[in-house]
């Protein structure tokens, strides 16, 4: 009697995914190509829109220059959004995708219905920047905020679906190669990433679910202010000797969505803190033309100190016609505006810096000089306000190249990414992200708020709308 050989039973390496998830090589290169094409024209066109809006500029004179760059930097902005609406529509409809056995087209009803609540909503969205462009702030104030708030459902559901889309695009690449395909297999096993991976209607409802809730949470924050405290221990030996105690205000972002009401809830909790020196509003206080929203910050005014109330610029005061009508209005506030100088405060010296952009628009002398530093006696503690972190490296670098010491540096500007789901990016490419640094073998210390409101969408991560009191003391504990 005949015998098989062993061989003739063996079976072959079990494929645990279908073959409509398969790629093979050929496939492979197409895709390759489009995911090419796609980003290669996202990135073409906005170095292309800022391009222009630069050659324009530079033909403008004093504060339109600004404002142009402002108005280029919309442009670019909608431009990735329209690629970016790609991914989004892709990876949600792929439900009806008949060859994915999720959806079928018998249920074509439902998905023209979805198409059309999809478009309304992308056309919200997109209309949020549009507006800033032909000053949005004459616009209805439902319709304004209700376009706010779908472009933060929008920042939620593009990042989810770029996610979720490289994610796949990943998996299939890896079929295309037999250790791919092995590797698959193992990762297979694990019940949660077959199903996470193969389950297509799973993933769709996982984005809309985790949108819905962080979109719902972050609004529903935004605008609940905290108010935090923070001791600050400056080791330098200098002639000071009193402590500062300090609240710190930053991207009010009056404007917008953000309104009167919130600007004055936000007075009303620093003028509960006793025994306040100073209130600092470190940029980005407004978000729009002064005679469309000056009424919106009236009640800075009526912030209460014992040293007043000091003012440095951030980027945005620079986006709306002339920023010398905003210093106007403060100073009739009695609101002291430090446009790089230096004064006196409790023995402290107090140095506010310009915005380190400031000098892209276009007015003469606004540009960020850190040789203001150099107005501080050496034997002072020195504090300094400058909105964007990202000046640090400017001012360490004129801290030592002048043996100046610089020993507190306080800002705002990065909103701590502002959505949960963009912290861990903001994280990556942000130097200075968020909370208090050592610089300089800790003779220098940067404190990062996460900023008192929001910009644009009504929403923001939870718990980081902040007020911060700081104590400030020039010598160990």
């Amino acid at each position: 009697m005949a015998t098989s050989s062993p061989s003739t039973h063996r079976s072959k390496p079990k494929i645990i995914y279908d073959k409509q998830f398969q790629m093979n090589i050929p496939k492979l290169k197409i895709l390759l190509k489009k995911i090419f094409i796609f980003h290669a024209t996202l990135i073409i066109g906005i170095c292309e829109i800022k391009l222009i809006g630069n050659f324009c500029a530079n033909r403008l004179i004093g504060y339109r220059q600004g404002n142009l760059r402002r108005f280029a930097s919309i442009i670019a902005l909608e431009w990735a959004m329209l690629h970016l609406d790609l991914p989004i529509y892709l990876h949600l409809f792929s439900v009806f995708n008949s060859k994915l056995n999720v959806l079928r087209y018998k249920n074509e009803k439902l998905r023209i219905y979805c198409l059309i609540g999809f478009v309304l909503l992308l056309l919200m969205a997109h209309l949020t920047y549009l507006f800033y462009v032909v000053e949005s702030f004459e616009v209805n104030s439902f319709i304004y905020d209700l376009s706010a708030i779908c472009n933060g459902i929008w920042i939620h559901l593009c990042l989810f679906c770029y996610g979720f889309m490289a994610y796949n695009i990943g998996m299939r690449m890896l079929s295309a190669f037999v250790s791919g395909r092995k590797l698959l297999d193992k990762l297979f096993s694990i019940q949660f990433i077959k199903f996470l991976t193969l389950n297509r209607k799973f993933q769709v409802g996982l984005t809309l679910v985790l949108t819905a809730l962080l979109s719902f949470s972050h609004w529903y924050s935004s605008d609940k202010l905290i108010v935090r405290h923070q001791q600050i221990n400056l080791p330098r030996h200098t002639s000071t000797k009193n402590s500062l105690k300090v609240a710190v205000l930053t991207d009010l972002h009056a404007g917008a969505a953000v309104y009167a009401e919130q600007i004055a809830k936000a007075v009303e909790n620093v003028n509960k803190i006793k025994d306040l020196d100073a209130v600092f509003l470190i940029g980005d206080i407004i978000d729009a033309p002064r005679d469309l929203i000056e009424e919106r910050v009236e009640s800075l005014r009526h912030l209460r100190s014992h040293f007043g109330t000091f003012y440095v610029t951030g980027n945005h005061e620079y986006y709306y016609g002339n920023v010398n009508e905003w210093f106007e209005l403060f100073e009739s506030y009695g609101i002291k505006i430090l446009k790089n100088r230096a004064v006196n405060l409790k023995g402290f010296c107090l140095v506010g810096l310009n915005d380190i952009y400031s000098e892209e628009s276009g007015i003469h002398n606004h540009e960020m000089d850190v040789t203001a530093i150099k107005s501080c006696p050496l034997n002072e503690t020195t504090i300094v306000l400058e909105h964007n972190p990202s000046a640090t490296k400017q001012i360490l670098a004129f801290s030592e190249n002048f043996s100046h010491p610089v020993d507190l540096i306080l800002s705002g500007h990065t909103h701590a990414g502002q959505f949960l789901i963009v912290a861990p990016l903001a994280r990556l490419f942000l130097p200075y992200f968020y909370g208090h640094y050592f610089l300089n073998n800790e003779a220098t210390q940067l404190f990062v708020s996460a900023g008192t409101l929001f910009q644009n969408a009504p929403m923001k991560t939870p718990f980081m709308s902040e007020i911060w009191i700081l104590e400030i003391r020039p010598f160990k504990n």
